[in-house]
């Protein structure tokens, strides 16, 4: 089995946060019966959106929002709480390891109906150079068993890009736009993106209610539980959450007040253990007391004993010492006599010859004395000479130093722009050669005054230059402040132009990245309306034969009601021409009726007038 960075239990408890902070605001108890606001708000998780088909997908509705200033906001989040760059160690460009993907996704199609749910064929040869089609096909498969009520409602690219990172897959940023639109360029990747979902969803199917709730904490468990209760409501289209709330309340106290009671019984619990404690550590200090003393004891009784171990080692040793310096004392009394004997001797010799003892001492006297002035005089001599010497040195060191200084000071008397006259003094060289002394004027080849007045005399003519160099500077520098004032003015100016290409070329990008996604987007629908359109054409080409038969048909139906249209408009012609020769009779017995009442009427009326 191959090795994908398949996310355990807990991290894709960590991973739904964000699909159900949406869910977890509306179903606060703001909406139920009062609000309900924990002081200790711990892990509030859902696993996976609950199945419903009144509602959209929480999750559609975080990844695809209203307007494209939230869903950058939203893409900024995701890429904030991204994880660090990974390396990918999968061997993507081994055969074998592609087909051990290939097989395991395609066992799964197969497993879970593919072919009938997207109405497309599939095999283990559209696995190896899928279309972009299938590829789109087999994504939206796989991440609609993940959350089957989103909609895929942008472009691919987008989707994919957004989906990835909600789920926190490993390797999206190995993932362009670019090869999202054409993944035949970079088939070994998606291949493995295909197969994570896969395990995903493979380990998704094996947790339970259960598994979303952490267990460590019952605060955390009651707290989801009402969560996933009012989630589950809201789905259903439920408004009211008063009876999970009072579940919840009820529960809650109960669990407040067990914890309360453990508490109290805690704190009973630490207070006996600290009384015991102190018990324990009163005893412990008489102990560590005991013990010190003891070791103290044993410290002395250690001391003492090595002490009479060591007196008793001397003790054998004193006998044969007294022995040997009572040996050495009586060689030492004889060695004493011997030398008086011998005194005596030299003493009778010295007598013999004329001398006495306090003359030699008095020789040796004097002899030391003398060997002490001549020892004096020696030092004497020797400081003298390293005093001259010392000078000599000294004298040497001086003049190196003025030969510095001359040398300084014509260098910086050569920086004096004058051409009339030169500052170059020198040290005359016979000072080091000749042994008689020399005046302060004698040491350099000038006068000191006669070269001070000069340096006046050119400081001062410098000054004047200064002066005038000075007011120049300034004329120049007001000069370019102006032209600082025009150059800042200019760099404003070129500023605000940078800006508004800036701004131009913001929008440029805006307009043009909008530009391609409208153009994917009106690719898809173009294939999605040329296979409507090609469904569209069988349709037509089965009603044109369908239209065919019927005309057929009706023609026949014509022929029959044209004949008897014909045989009814000839009965119609005979009724209409009774008619009217009814209606003309009637008409000429009508008039002639009239004529005869005019007539009459006409008589009467002569009558009346005559």
């Amino acid at each position: 089995m191959a090795e994908v960075n398949t996310p355990s239990a807990a991290q894709l408890l960590r991973r739904t946060e964000r699909l159900s902070v949406q869910s977890a605001r509306r179903t606060s108890a703001v909406r139920g019966s009062g609000g309900f606001e924990s002081t200790n708000r711990r892990r509030s998780t859902l696993l996976t959106t609950p199945a419903s088909n009144r509602r959209q997908s929480l999750f559609s509705n975080v990844i695809a929002p209203a307007s494209s200033q939230s869903a950058t906001h939203f893409s900024q989040q995701q890429h904030r709480g991204a994880p660090a760059k990974v390396i990918d160690l999968r061997p993507l460009h081994d055969k074998t390891y592609l087909e051990m993907l290939m097989g395991e996704i395609y066992d799964f199609l197969v497993a879970n109906r593919f072919e009938l749910e997207m109405n497309h064929a599939v095999s283990r040869r559209t696995l190896q150079s899928p279309t972009q089609k299938e590829f789109v096909l087999m994504f939206q498969f796989l991440y609609h068993k993940l959350d089957p009520h989103f909609t895929f409602t942008r472009s691919l690219e987008t989707d994919v890009i957004t989906v990835l990172r909600a789920w926190e897959y490993p390797y999206t940023d190995q993932l362009s736009r670019t090869h999202i639109s054409s993944v035949g360029q970079a088939w070994p990747k998606f291949l493995a993106m295909l197969y994570w979902l896969m395990k995903l969803n493979l380990a998704l199917s094996g947790l339970t209610e259960e598994d979303m709730i952490a267990s460590d904490d019952p605060f955390d468990r009651l707290f989801i539980r009402y969560t996933h209760e009012c989630y589950g409501a809201y789905i259903s289209q439920k408004e009211d959450y008063s009876g999970f709330y009072k579940d919840l309340e009820t529960e809650f106290n109960e669990m407040t007040a067990k914890t309360e009671r453990d508490q109290q019984e805690r704190k009973q619990r630490l207070t006996n253990l600290h009384n015991e404690l102190e018990k324990l550590n009163g005893r412990l200090t008489q102990l560590d007391r005991a013990q010190e003393k003891s070791r103290a004891l044993e410290n002395d009784l250690q001391t003492f004993s090595e002490y009479k171990n060591t007196l008793e080692a001397h003790k054998k040793k004193w006998p044969d010492t007294l022995h040997r310096l009572e040996n050495e004392i009586t060689a030492l009394k004889e060695k004493l006599e011997e030398f008086k004997r011998e005194k005596k001797n030299y003493q009778d010799q010295l007598t013999a010859r004329g001398l006495s003892v306090e003359t030699i001492d008095n020789s040796n006297i004097e002899r030391d004395k003398l060997s002490k002035a001549i020892e004096y005089s020696e030092n004497k001599l020797r400081d003298i000479q390293q005093s001259l010497f010392d000078q000599e040195i000294q004298l040497n060191s001086c003049i190196d130093s003025l030969k510095n200084l001359v040398d300084q000071y014509n260098f910086s008397t050569r920086r004096i722009p004058v051409e009339e006259y030169s500052f170059e003094l020198a040290v005359k060289p016979e000072l080091t050669d000749s042994e008689r002394e020399f005046r302060p004027d004698e040491v350099l080849t000038k006068t000191l005054p006669d070269e001070k007045v000069k340096l006046l005399q050119c400081r001062s003519a410098l000054t004047q230059e200064l002066r005038s160099k000075r007011e120049q500077r300034s004329k120049l520098q007001d000069e370019l402040d102006r032209l600082f004032e025009k150059t800042f003015e200019k760099n404003e100016l070129l500023e605000d132009l940078k800006q508004k290409c800036h701004k131009k070329v913001s929008q440029y990008s805006e307009e043009y990245d909008f530009m391609m996604t409208d153009s994917k987007k009106y690719s898809a629908q173009i294939e999605a309306l040329d296979t409507e359109l090609q469904t569209l054409r069988l349709r037509v080409n089965t009603g044109i034969i369908e239209a065919e038969s019927t005309v057929k048909s009706l023609s026949v139906k014509k022929s029959e009601t044209e004949y008897r249209i014909k045989e009814e408009r000839e009965n119609l012609h005979k009724e209409v021409s009774t008619i009217i020769d009814s209606v003309l009779n009637f008409k000429s017995a009508i008039q002639e009726g009239l004529e005869e009442l005019d007539l009459l009427a006409y008589q009467e009326l002569q009558a009346q007038e005559d």
